[in-house]
């Protein structure tokens, strides 16, 4: 399986790869897309969290201020978005990952393509 980061940081490399194969190139789009979507679930999760931390810390000063309902609310509103999400960044990682896994390693450039096998050569080193 193919590192996250290669898809990341050179996705030209394996379209092309996937090409010389003569396969659709899907699943390298599907593994972008997913992991597109999981990156950016993850950063929403990490802020509704760090949201959640300051309203936590607030209780004491909004008990006084007279205001304790509304950050009830408000850290109630939090708390059920981040349980919304926390199943989808999860199906977002699965989906990628499955999708990894359908993908061919690099073809090494020495490599003659062909979509038969009448073209093959015997290279010896």
């Amino acid at each position: 399986m193919l590192d996250i980061k290669l898809f990341r940081e050179n996705p030209e490399l394996i379209l092309d790869s996937e090409k010389k194969r003569f396969r659709d190139t899907e699943n390298v789009e599907k593994v972008i897309e997913y992991d597109t979507l999981w990156r950016e679930g993850l950063q929403r999760l990490n802020d509704l969290r760090s949201q959640k931390n300051k309203l936590s810390k607030s209780f004491k000063q909004a008990k006084k201020d007279g205001n304790i309902q509304e950050v009830v609310e408000k850290s109630k509103q939090v708390a059920n978005e981040i349980k919304e999400l926390e199943p989808k960044i999860t199906e977002y990682e699965n989906a990628r990952d499955e999708y990894r896994y359908k993908v061919g390693n690099i073809i090494d450039e020495k490599v003659p393509i062909s979509d038969t096998e009448d073209d093959n050569q015997i290279i010896m080193e």
